[in-house]
């Protein structure tokens, strides 16, 4: 990832939190849920642990580089990465959505009642437009040096920007480019009812200021070279980059005071450094990943000579391709592993008798009657998504060496 202009390091990727003030009046229970970005994915949690899931959603185009930024409200994850802004439907239907098209590698997002607000890796300014992507204004907050981080509450808009913070009406009036100074280097910016809160980027301090701007504090030392920061009710979330104290691959959390600092709160699976996270206090837990495009099964034949039955299939997107019923034997022609990842475009599936007792019944009752319909099911994963079924009745043939 690119460093940003005066920091050491990998690119100081950022935050998204919950914008609402009103969300923070409920204290997180256990099925709140974080959200935080990688390369290729955008990973989920709920606030205990017992649920993860790091493939929680792929968007379409997050294979050509990492999910920069994420924020949640009350009905949407949005997500900001290499080509856009998009987002998705908390509670279904599951259908994604590219907001923005026009900014690239976002590093900083986050929403309110009404806008999103974003920065990029190579923008001088913060961008905003209305919840659905309309009314874009790439130079909201124009002029802003070094942009790394945004967060939004009732009243103002908040951003980093080399050694200090700086703050607007939610208008874009009332600049103050100046609002708070940060002798480490700012990143990673959050806010709630309370506290304005914010990390260094040159390690190795979370701070935070009043809302007013005054008696501006560290509230935790040693956490390295913070990226992102998000909010709730009861604790701080933050990333790092890969040298500092959290490892890669980890979220840690902190409390709105500075006690309990926890650098590995979250491991994921990823080798590098999450980018982005996002939480909020919503009284469920992560809903079920969004459902994979289904494979369309276009044509079958026979091949008489071994009884099998050779299907092609149609699988519009990449995924894994299963057989899940009935339980004969099976292979992906051109695959040296069943049920392997494929490729969009035309598959041909080969099912003949192997062994078990559903084989055994299948070969009696060719050999007694020369014909037998079966349901076949097969599956197609996308990763990061629950898997799609298609269904089909196929006819298996006697096998000519059976018939005499």
């Amino acid at each position: 990832m690119v460093g940003k202009k005066g920091f050491a390091g990998p690119s100081a990727i950022v935050l998204a939190l919950l914008t609402s003030i009103v969300g923070l009046s409920h204290v997180p229970s256990a099925q709140a849920a974080v959200y935080w970005g990688n390369v290729g994915a955008i990973g989920a949690a709920n606030l205990d642990g017992r649920l993860r899931m790091h493939g929680y959603f792929r968007p379409d185009y997050a294979a050509y580089g990492p999910i920069g930024a994420v924020a949640v409200s009350s009905d949407y994850l949005y997500w900001g990465g290499a080509f856009g802004i998009g987002r998705i439907p908390l509670y279904g239907p599951q259908v994604a959505e590219t907001l923005v098209r026009t900014v690239p590698m976002v590093t900083g997002l986050a929403v309110d009642g009404s806008h999103l607000y974003w920065t990029t890796t190579t923008g001088t300014s913060i961008g905003r437009a209305n919840l659905d992507g309309s009314d874009q204004t790439p130079q909201f907050i124009p002029n802003v040096e070094n942009p790394c981080g945004v967060a939004v509450d009732g009243s103002f808009l908040y951003w980093g920007d080399l050694f200090q913070v700086g703050r607007a009406r939610l208008d874009g009036s009332g600049l103050e480019r100046q609002f708070v100074s940060s002798p480490g280097g700012t990143c990673g910016v959050a806010v709630d009812r309370d506290y304005l809160y914010w990390g260094d980027a040159g390690g190795p301090a979370i701070r935070r200021a009043t809302l007013g701007g005054k008696g501006a504090e560290a509230i935790a030392e040693g956490v390295g070279s913070v990226s992102a920061l998000a909010v709730d009710a009861g604790h701080l979330y933050w990333t790092a980059d890969t040298e500092g104290v959290a490892p890669a691959g980890a979220i840690g959390r902190l409390g709105l005071a500075g006690s309990g600092v926890e650098p590995n709160w979250l491991t994921t699976n990823v080798t590098n450094a999450v980018y982005g996270v996002a939480v909020d206090s919503l009284e469920s837990p992560p809903p079920l990943p969004p459902r994979s495009q289904p494979a369309e099964i276009t044509s079958v034949e026979h091949d008489r000579g071994k009884g099998a039955v050779i299907v092609d299939v149609q699988v519009p997107i990449t995924g894994k391709l299963r057989v899940l019923a009935p339980s004969f034997a099976w292979k992906i022609l051109g695959k040296k592993s069943r049920g392997a990842e494929v490729p969009p475009g035309k598959w041909r599936i080969k099912l003949w008798a192997g062994r078990g007792t559903a084989s055994e019944s299948l070969r009696s009752r060719l050999l007694h009657r020369g014909r037998a319909s079966k349901k076949l099911t097969l599956s197609l994963k996308e990763f990061g998504k629950d898997p799609a079924t298609t269904a089909k009745k196929v006819t298996f043939v006697r096998a000519r060496r059976l018939a005499g």
